[in-house]
């Protein structure tokens, strides 16, 4: 879908005056009291599709959720039975009502295969001339000193492993994350080696650009997506030119703007 219809209000200063402010959130205030007023027809069981007609702000009204693409509003849904309703969701982009039609296991595009999500805490020995890796060990250095840790390491101890050895300080997301990933987020050579892991187990040394690593598979679980019926009401925003935006229009599509892109 392409963006269409919006609404631009020039202001001609290099940053969003208090006026302007003023009316963004004057705005903002309607349309979350506008979805306030939707979720009280609904608690009062008018039947959904009718509150659909007269609120929802989207050109469309049904799709498929998950928790990459709308990580706010599947967090929310994943909690109900089929049928049942959550309260009003904000997002930076609007205030969403989703009615809960079905679910199903996600399939992989790419593979065919069922999607799944792994977390999962890593040890990385980084080398001289390894990717983004300020230390003068040599390679060998690095592959003598992770085999080391290798033989020590458990689950039980294996934070403290990390704490006191691992060369990346600032670890990347989302492998030191507490979300999951899944497959085409990490490193190949990671990803073939946590993907067929057993879950509560330390991998064998995995040599990737960055060094070495030792892998803990803490979970790994089936990604579900959802079947929703939405009311949306978009907000109004200031963009860094300083004009405000509605998100709306005939071709709105919340969930483009409601996407994460996480990081590898």
């Amino acid at each position: 879908m392409k963006l269409q219809s919006l609404e631009f209000k020039e202001q001609g200063t290099p940053e969003t005056s208090a006026a302007e402010a003023q009316k963004i959130t004057a705005a903002n205030a309607a349309a979350l009291k506008k979805a306030q007023e939707a979720l009280g027809k609904i608690k009062a069981n008018t039947n959904f599709s009718q509150v659909v007609t007269q609120y929802n702000e989207s050109s469309s009204s049904s799709s498929w959720i998950d928790a990459e693409n709308s990580p706010d509003l599947a967090a929310k849904v994943a909690a109900l039975k089929v049928g049942g309703t959550t309260d009003v969701v904000e997002t930076a982009q609007g205030y969403t009502i989703a009615k809960l039609i079905g679910s199903r296991q996600e399939i992989n595009q790419i593979t065919n295969q069922p999607k799944v999500e792994v977390k999962a805490a890593h040890l990385l020995i980084c080398y001289s001339g390894s990717q983004g890796c300020t230390a003068s060990t040599t390679k060998d250095e690095a592959l003598a000193k992770i085999k080391a840790l290798a033989k020590t390491a458990t689950p039980q101890n294996f934070s403290q492993l990390v704490k006191k050895n691992s060369t990346e300080r600032v670890p990347r997301k989302p492998a030191a994350s507490s979300a999951g990933f899944g497959q085409g987020m990490m490193v190949q050579p990671f990803e073939d080696a946590v993907f067929p892991q057993k879950v509560g187990t330390i991998s064998f040394v995995v040599e990737t650009k960055f060094g070495y690593h030792l892998i803990y598979k803490e979970a790994q679980r089936n990604v579900e997506e959802y079947n929703v019926q939405t009311i949306f009401i978009p907000k109004t925003q200031a963009n860094t030119a300083s004009s405000s935006v509605k998100l709306g229009g005939d071709n709105f599509d919340r969930k483009k703007f409601e996407a994460v892109q996480r990081p590898i």
